[in-house]
């Protein structure tokens, strides 16, 4: 487990303007959870020497996150996800990431309290080592025991092909 990372008034401000042009109220809503949580692992991961950035990430366009849930960040050029939860037992994928051919090299689970004033990197897993299964929902549901500790992250990412994302239009 991580420390407690306080969410930054700042981070929670940007993510209102991004979030308030969809109108959908889950959408909205979504959105706004992981534009904080792509933002925060992006500062999280640079405070522990990891070099991370957000640059070319498409979280941040609302008109994107509307019509496909992506919250990416780059470690030396490799694309992560971050994935939220409430609970700390489980988290979700998309499934539209694996139907256009876009999951990312890992998912980093972000656990956040309910008040929304504090977060903790749980871990990553990679997107390689999630079986998917068949089913009619929206989502995979992970437990996340199947996390790996974020100290290992860097490793991983050495270890990491960079693989162009290419997402049709």
């Amino acid at each position: 487990m991580t420390d407690i990372i306080k969410l930054e008034n700042k981070i929670v401000e940007k993510a209102k303007i991004i979030a308030c042009k969809i109108e959908e109220k889950n959408l909205r809503k979504r959105a706004f959870i992981l534009n904080i949580a792509a933002t925060t692992a992006c500062e999280y991961l640079n405070s522990k020497g990891i070099n991370a950035d957000n640059q070319n990430s498409l979280y941040k366009i609302s008109e994107f996150i509307r019509n496909f849930e992506l919250a990416d960040i780059y470690v030396d050029g490799v694309r992560l996800d971050i994935r939220a939860t409430f609970d700390g037992n489980n988290f979700s994928v998309p499934k539209i990431q694996d139907k256009y051919e876009a999951k990312p090299a890992a998912y980093i689970v972000l656990k956040f309290d309910s008040a929304l004033k504090a977060t903790q990197v749980l871990g990553f897993v990679p997107a390689d080592e999630l079986q998917t299964i068949k089913t009619e929902a929206e989502y995979f549901i992970y437990n996340t025991e199947i996390l790996k500790p974020i100290d290992k992250l860097k490793e991983f990412v050495e270890k990491t092909t960079v693989k162009p994302a290419i997402f049709s239009s």
